[in-house]
Order: structure tokens, then C-alpha cells, then sequence
């Protein structure tokens, strides 16, 4: 019997409050990232994340487990979805625990637990930990490719991918967040059935796995580039195969300075270590890495000959995002939505404020950014990203082919205090343009109202130097 490990012994303390839980009849097993902790701790490997619940299995049918919980006064929970996988959700011991019935039969403990394996997701997620007598089982070779750092599909690919066609997406998030390898059969599988599985991946399904990659992988750009190369990207979410187009995702790991992905790859990146370095709520983070995506897309949707000629008049790019969360219901909140079509329709403006005519700042002001006001630390974190992306692709470019030295460009930090600075400047200016002996002028003429106020506010940019005349 395996000396237990610190994982399993933390496990075995909280059951033991509840004895019954343990009666070897039972066969209950720690399994999925609880048992690869475990048996990483007893192979002496790195270990994995910390799972923050505790799945188990054991032999009971999901209604005899839930019968036996009540017994003992656990009250088990669980969705129509769980309830078809054999799930209960229940709290033992003040622990939040999943209870999985062993799925594909046999005849022994052995038999069950290698059918069991067989059906789940990855290798990595596949092994087993008998609480009874602390032996732990690897069927599927597991702790192989978790030593190997691999990524790998249970059994045969096909099968795993068409019982769950999402698995597709959490194979290549998964492997991008560990930073492991994709095992060539999973990918090519991925590769050969990407147009079958995508109509049946539910929007709401997708949306999950894009929150989960934009907060845990650590350059969600290389993540989505990756969707795009195996043929993922294109069917489920065009809106932002666009930004990816060029090389494919080896190309950019061989030589990343030639591929024109890079820029928008960099920039999420930095939006991810800013994220992590500020501090920001998990909500936070995810509108600084969907507003550095769709300001990029604002940008690839402006074509150079369609861009007229007065400076800060280019807007491009909203029909783009309206679509995009349609595919991914609930991923954007109202603020969300507000401040990307800004970032989305205004990019060429919102970062070149004082080189504005006034009147063009006044409107923008107008518009938008009196709505944005909250937002000025997000847009000027934005301009960061944006900068620092093509800073370190102009860095890599030079590394290749060694052109001439790059001409001295504003630091990010430099940028993000000037776009701040900027943003709360012409808001000060805006809102001092007081409206209230005008509209005892033009009473309920509204039109009439609006159009005194924007000249007022066009001429106190004037006045103060803010903006070109």
C-alpha cells in the first residue's frame, strides 16, 4: 500500500468523521485532478492546481447513493445533466463533493474502475484512489503523460469527442493553460471532425470554456490562435478567426516575429499579466482581455482606403461584436458591451485625443465617453496592451531579420498615464460647460439646446489647447 500522501490524508481526515462513507463495499475512490494531486505527491512529480471540489466514485447507483446520504443526513443536489452522468452533489465533512456512479459496468473493482477510465475525458484526469486501502490505480496511463506533459484523449479520440463535442475546446485549453503538448492522435481528430462538432457545441457550453481560457491560460491569444489552426475558430466564433489569419500555430511557436498574429497575441498576454499584477476581480480581468480583443477588431476592420481623411472620424467593427456575444450569451454584461463598442468603433480616436479637431472630441465626448466616465483606468490599461503588443513584435521582427533599429516608441506604463491623463482632461473640460442659463434660453427646443452646448464645448477645447483648432 502507497504511504498516504498529504492530499489524500487531508481527504481521509474529513471522511473519517463520517466512517460509513468508507466501508470498502462502498469502492470509494478519489478521482480526476484530486487523484492525479495524489498520485504526483506520491511519485514525487510537480503537481497540478489545486481542484477547488473533491470528485469521488463509487458502486452505488446515483439513486440507491442518494437514498444512502439521506440516511446519514447529507442532502444530495444535483442538475437534470449531472443526474444523467450519475452525479450527486453533496457536502461531507464540509467539503463540497461530486459522487459519480462507476460508468461502463464490470465485474470487479478492477474491471469497473478500467471502464470507468475509459470513458473519461483525458489520461491525466483519469485516475482513481481508493480511500478503503490508499491504492491508486492508473489505467490509462495518466501520470505517463502528466510526467510528459501531454494532453491526451481516453481511449480512442473519436469516440471522447463525439460523446462531447465540447471536449474539443477543453482539450486545447487545457493544454494551453498546463502549457503541455497535444497528443498528435486527440489532435488529429480534433483536426478531422472540427466540422461535425462545432453545430453541436451550445453557445452557452462555449462561453464557459472562453471565460475559463481567457482567465487561466496564460497567453489566451496563443489559446484562441490554436482554435483557429485545428479549424475550431472559424465556425464558432468568425468574429475573431480574422485576428489570427496568416501562420498557422507551429509556424508561430518556430518563429513568432513573422507571424501577423503576434501584435494581438502580445497585447492579450500583457492584459493577462496586468490583470493578475493589479489584483482585478476575475470580472475585471475579463473586460480588459475582451476590450483588447475588440479593439483589435476594431482595427482589422478598418481597411486604410475606406478611412476618411479628417482625422478621428474612422468607426468600424460594431456589427462584428453585436454578433459575437449572440454566440456567447452571457459572457458581456451592459458595461462590458458599452465600453468594447467604444473600444471597437473609436479606436483610432480614443488614443490620439489632443491631435482631434475639437469638434470631433466634443462629439466623441458626446456620445460616448460621458457614459464611460468609470471606465477611463480600462481604456487607458487597453492602450497599454495595445502598445506593448506591437513594441515586442517590432522587437521579435528585429531578431529574425535584423532591419534597421526600431525608432524610439512611448512605453506602455508611459502611454497608459498619457491616455489617462487625456480621458479624465477633456472630461473636466466637458462637464465644466454648465447648460443651465441655456436652457432658459431655448426651453424645450432640445435640438436647439444640444447644438449651443456642443459649441460651447468645442470652443472650451479650443480655448484651453486641448485639441487642433
Amino acid at each position: 500500500m502507497p504511504h498516504p500522501s498529504p492530499t489524500s490524508e487531508s481527504i481521509l481526515h474529513s471522511l473519517q468523521k463520517e466512517p460509513w462513507i468508507l466501508a470498502p463495499e462502498l469502492e470509494l475512490c478519489v478521482v480526476g485532478s484530486s487523484a492525479l494531486r495524489i498520485g504526483c505527491e506520491l511519485e514525487g512529480l510537480p503537481l497540478p492546481p489545486r481542484p477547488g471540489d473533491v470528485d469521488l466514485a463509487w458502486r452505488l447507483p446515483r439513486d440507491e447513493g442518494a437514498a444512502l446520504l439521506a440516511k446519514h443526513g447529507a442532502q444530495a443536489t444535483g442538475s437534470a445533466a449531472a443526474a444523467a452522468r450519475g452525479t450527486l452533489h453533496v457536502r461531507l465533512c464540509g467539503e463540497h463533493v461530486e459522487l459519480t456512479s462507476f460508468r461502463g459496468g464490470g465485474k470487479s473493482l478492477e474491471e469497473r474502475i478500467r471502464e470507468d477510465a475509459l470513458r473519461r475525458e483525458a489520461t491525466i484526469g483519469a485516475l482513481f484512489f481508493q480511500l478503503a486501502n490508499g491504492q491508486l490505480h492508473d489505467p490509462q496511463g495518466g501520470l505517463a503523460d502528466w510526467r510528459h506533459a501531454l494532453i491526451r484523449a481516453c481511449g480512442s479520440p473519436e469516440e471522447r469527442l463525439r460523446e462531447h463535442p465540447l471536449r474539443a475546446i477543453r482539450y486545447l485549453r487545457r493544454s494551453s493553460e498546463l502549457g503541455f503538448d497535444l497528443e498528435p492522435a486527440t489532435r488529429q481528430a480534433i483536426r478531422e471532425l472540427a466540422v461535425e462538432l462545432c453545430p453541436n457545441i451550445e453557445g452557452a457550453a462555449l462561453t464557459v470554456e472562453i471565460r475559463k481560457a481567457l482567465l487561466s491560460c496564460p497567453s489566451p491569444g496563443t489559446f484562441l490562435l490554436r482554435l483557429f489552426d485545428e479549424g475550431l475558430l472559424t465556425p464558432l466564433l468568425p468574429e475573431l478567426a480574422s485576428l489570427f489569419q496568416g501562420h498557422s500555430a507551429e509556424e508561430f511557436e518556430k518563429h513568432p516575429g513573422r507571424s501577423p498574429s503576434l501584435p494581438i497575441i502580445l497585447a492579450l498576454e500583457e492584459a493577462a499579466e496586468l490583470g493578475q499584477g493589479l489584483g482585478l476581480e476575475d470580472a475585471d480581468r475579463i473586460l480588459l482581455l475582451l476590450s483588447v480583443l475588440c479593439h483589435e477588431i476594431g482595427k482589422r476592420n478598418s481597411c486604410k482606403d475606406d478611412r476618411p481623411t479628417l482625422p478621428g472620424q474612422e468607426r468600424s467593427g460594431g456589427d462584428d461584436i453585436g454578433s459575437l456575444w449572440q454566440r456567447l450569451p452571457g459572457l458581456a454584461d451592459k458595461r462590458v458591451r458599452r465600453l468594447c463598442a467604444a473600444l471597437t468603433e473609436h479606436h483610432h480616436q480614443l488614443f490620439r485625443l489632443r491631435n482631434l479637431p475639437a469638434t470631433t472630441a466634443a462629439c466623441l465626448w458626446e456620445e460616448t465617453l460621458q457614459r464611460l466616465r468609470d471606465s477611463h483606468a480600462l481604456i487607458a490599461w487597453v492602450s497599454r496592451c495595445d502598445q506593448a503588443g506591437h513594441m515586442r513584435h517590432a522587437e521579435e521582427k528585429q531578431e529574425i531579420a535584423n532591419p534597421p533599429p526600431v525608432q524610439a516608441q512611448e512605453l506602455p506604463a508611459a502611454r497608459e498615464e498619457r491616455i489617462l491623463h487625456e480621458l479624465t482632461e477633456l472630461d473636466r473640460l466637458m462637464r465644466n460647460v454648465r447648460g443651465n442659463s441655456a436652457r432658459k434660453r431655448f426651453g424645450k427646443d432640445l435640438p436647439a439646446l444640444r447644438k449651443h452646448l456642443h459649441g460651447e464645448r468645442v470652443r472650451a477645447l479650443q480655448e484651453s489647447g486641448f485639441t487642433q483648432a
